[in-house]
């Protein structure tokens, strides 16, 4: 078994270097040192989790536990361990230098290894109930006091969840793929599999012991989130059919939840687009299902969960189903009052069969004989085969009188699969917003706060927002938002953001901007503005530290908190750098 002091120093070198393919290669070797038995144990590690994305939640215990933790460990005060936290702004680095000078006497120590560390992780993940802030103190001090400085420094950090490895997949998948695959025209397959999964550790562990043809066998699995394939943006119709050929499918763009829907067996599992489980919080949905599809065995279908007028069942705004996303009480008085309906526009697996590689337009038709007709909790999204731009101009004002936010425009091509976790030319969307101000809302990345004034000095009054860059998983700065929130809402993000709340700029952070406060890179808000614009204050697309990067002119938040995306999910730097280009 691979030693944790082994990590610590791969680690350590990857920390050392800001270049991308240096990262790549570093975590590589590391790999190629993991043993096959061991290897899913140690990416979960790398990506500071126990298990699949959207089966936990990463470790990030409180840092008062970790600071209670090292007073034992050192025998100096958490007042003394605080103040070298403030010091420093960093409990790894805390935790090397007193791991250093420990005075904590045990009668035995153990060499720590990747099962050892990932066993205690594991205990801390799913310690829970009233003795459960001690328990994990336990764990966390039983590997601290057989830990070297440098195991500590890491092991603190991924506690804590501050390694931040998790936040660049894609730097983890190429280091997989460099690490097993010699044949680089073959590495889109670890991609492919982490996007069939959102398991990355399964991933590595199905290369590792069954090479790429291991990898090639990996399909859909009801019960096992996919990654949502998304759409392109386009600002006017004409250019929309220089993409897309026509005929094309053209359906309604609701303004809901992106939902993917799982039967397997009787059991009904709904995802929503970041994997999260949120089958409890609808329950008329998962009864709608099951009382429908009573006789088919498993089938994995995508959709938009949509809230109605419960008077007149007319289509409401988003906002609407947000109030019933994450409640645990009163959830079927909250259905009655906020009722939704699920709108279904692909599927991707029905009875044994994966149906992502098929063509859109037999997918379509499959949809469309499975929930024609259907209960009025599920429907089949409302689309045509336009064969011209005036049918689509047409729908197009149709789908906004409904209250929809534009249209979805779908190749229907031989080649049209359902592309994974990825963006394409395949799906065009357009929305009413294109026709004034941004093209198009983005989804930003709250990183700092700055607090308000007056009666609001006690609250944050705006927020610094940024973008996710995809090739290296750091977080730029696009805008600052300080318009568009009520005093309602600074009390809830106040209270929201305190949680994420840190005593330093996150090392993901790419910011020429100081704050008031600055916040791990979590939760993600969408914003609206007039147009993007060359700011020398803002990193978005910045080649570096001193040039000019893109902003967002007159930012807005539009009020809606996108509780379904994780902070990779969020609007990605390439995407506004595109939009700039198409102004």
């Amino acid at each position: 078994m691979l030693q944790y002091k082994v990590v610590a120093a791969f680690l350590n070198d990857a920390e050392s270097t800001a270049k991308k393919n240096e990262i790549v290669q570093i975590i590589a070797e590391l790999i190629k040192k993991m043993d096959k038995k061991e290897i899913k144990k140690g990416i979960y590690l790398l990506k500071g989790r126990t298990d699949a994305d959207y089966k936990t939640e990463p470790l990030g215990i409180a840092e008062s536990l970790v600071i209670k933790t090292l007073s034992l460990l050192s025998g100096e005060t958490e007042s003394e361990v605080e103040a070298q936290y403030h010091k420093t702004g960093d409990l790894g680095t805390v935790a090397e230098f007193l791991c250093k000078k420990k005075r904590q006497n045990v009668l035995f120590s153990e060499t720590l290894t990747i099962d050892k560390v990932y066993s205690n992780f594991k205990q801390i993940s799913t310690s829970s109930g009233k003795n459960s802030q001690n328990l994990k103190i336990k764990y966390l001090l039983d590997l601290l006091s057989s830990a070297e400085p440098l195991e500590a420094k890491y092991i603190v950090r991924t506690v804590i969840g501050k390694l931040r490895l998790g936040m660049a997949d894609m730097i983890l998948i190429n280091a997989i793929a460099k690490a097993f695959i010699e044949n680089s025209e073959e590495y889109h397959y670890v991609e492919r599999g982490y996007n069939l999964t959102m398991d990355i550790g399964y991933v590595s562990e199905v290369l590792a012991s069954e090479g790429i043809n291991g990898l090639k066998k990996i399909e859909p699995e009801p019960g096992i989130p996919i990654r949502v394939m998304l759409a392109e943006r386009a600002e006017t119709i004409e250019e929309i059919v220089t993409h897309i050929k026509l005929p094309a499918v053209v359906e309604y763009k609701y303004d809901g939840l992106r939902l993917q829907m799982h039967l397997s067996n009787g059991n009904v599992y709904l995802y929503s687009r970041g994997g999260d489980i949120v089958t409890e919080q609808y329950p008329e949905i998962v009864e709608a299902v099951k009382k429908e599809f009573k006789t088919i065995k498993n089938m994995i279908v995508d959709g938009e969960l949509v809230p109605v007028d419960a008077k007149t069942g007319k289509l409401m705004p988003f906002q609407q189903i947000s109030r019933r996303r994450g409640r645990k009480y009163d959830i079927l008085e909250t259905s009655e009052n906020i009722p939704v309906q699920y709108f279904v526009f692909d599927i991707l697996y029905y009875n044994d069969q994966s149906y992502i590689d098929k063509p859109f337009a037999e997918r379509r038709k499959v949809v469309l004989d499975l929930f024609d007709n259907m209960n009025d909790k599920l429907k089949h999204v409302n689309g045509i085969i336009a064969s011209s731009i005036e049918e689509i101009y047409t729908f197009f004002e149709n789908a906004v009188n409904d209250n929809c936010e534009g249209v979805m425009v779908k190749s229907i091509s031989d080649g049209s699969v359902y592309d994974a976790g990825a963006r394409g030319w395949l799906w065009i969307k357009y929305k009413k917003d294109y026709t004034a101000g941004l093209s198009d809302t983005v989804d930003l990345v709250i990183v700092g706060a700055f607090f308000g004034h007056g009666k609001r000095s006690n609250l944050y009054g705006a927020f610094l927002l940024a973008c996710y860059n995809k090739e290296n998983g750091t977080f730029e700065t696009a805008c600052k938002v300080g318009t568009g929130f009520n005093d309602e809402d600074l009390m809830k993000f106040t209270e929201l953001m305190n949680k994420y709340l840190i005593n330093y700029k996150d090392e993901h952070v790419i910011s020429k901007i100081e704050t008031d406060v600055w916040f791990l890179p979590e939760v993600v808000i969408e914003v609206t503005g007039a147009e993007i614009t060359v700011s020398p204050n803002h990193t978005c697309g910045s080649s570096d530290s001193s040039g000019s990067g893109f902003a967002i002119r007159f930012p807005r938040y539009t009020g809606r908190l996108r509780e379904d995306k994780r902070a990779v999910d969020a609007t990605t730097t390439e995407e506004i750098v595109k939009m700039y280009g198409k102004q």
